[in-house]
């Protein structure tokens, strides 16, 4: 319920920061800096989104414990990273975010344990690396999903 009633709070300030920071020229990502950034065309992009979405799990999750702030701020560095031009490889970025992704996996034991298919499954039930394997693929795939 707190998020809900602070929510429309959080999105004015996150319009605002933004604003703010094209207008100041911030923390601008600018299309000549990678020939992949062609579709951006003539505007600069604001890579804030990373930072604020970061700092909204710091104000709004209350049972963060610290591998899971560790984790969220390993992901976002890469991000930040990748969006300077810093990290310009996409397999080193993919490669990071795996070992990354697989340590978080190991130490808070997260997996998937049921998909209702039930060939998957019972690869699931046997096998503790095609478990990692297949939930280190699944967070892969959301961060990388909403990064678009």
């Amino acid at each position: 319920m707190k998020i809900l009633s602070i929510y429309p709070i959080y999105i004015l300030l996150f319009y605002l920061l933004n604003y703010i920071l094209i207008n100041n020229k911030i923390l601008l990502d600018n299309y000549h800096t990678s020939p992949h950034k062609k579709f951006l065309g003539k505007n600069s992009v604001p890579i804030s989104g990373g930072i604020l979405f970061f700092i909204f799990f710091l104000i709004y999750l209350e049972n963060l414990i610290f591998k899971d702030l560790i984790f969220f701020f390993c992901i976002l560095l890469i991000g930040i990273l990748s969006d300077i031009n810093r990290l310009t490889s996409a397999s080193k970025r993919l490669l990071l975010q795996t070992i990354t992704i697989i340590f978080y996996i190991s130490l808070s034991d997260i997996y998937v344990n049921e998909t209702r298919l039930d060939l998957l499954d019972s690869f699931l039930e046997n096998n503790i690396y095609f478990k990692v394997l297949f939930a280190t693929l699944c967070i892969l795939i959301l961060i990388n999903g909403f990064n678009f």
